[in-house]
């Protein structure tokens, strides 16, 4: 069975302006936090989504809406 595809959007407002970066669950079962305002530079790569979850969180980023389903 293939594995659900999806994207969440996060943001965080700084004193030196807004930023958003998408945090992308991929095909090779990795991941992935994408960086838009960048060309998607990759800021980082997990293997698991509670440690890309923490890696947000701990610099103050807050999750947009919900999770985006990618068919």
């Amino acid at each position: 069975m293939p594995k659900t595809l999806w994207f969440e959007v996060w943001w965080e407002a700084g004193l030196e302006g807004q930023f958003f970066l998408v945090l992308h669950a991929c095909s090779d079962q990795s991941f992935k936090i994408l960086n838009p305002q960048s060309a998607n530079h990759v800021e980082g790569v997990f293997t698991r989504y509670e440690d890309a979850y923490e890696w947000l969180r701990e610099d103050e980023y807050e999750l947009v809406g919900g999770r985006v389903e990618i068919s």
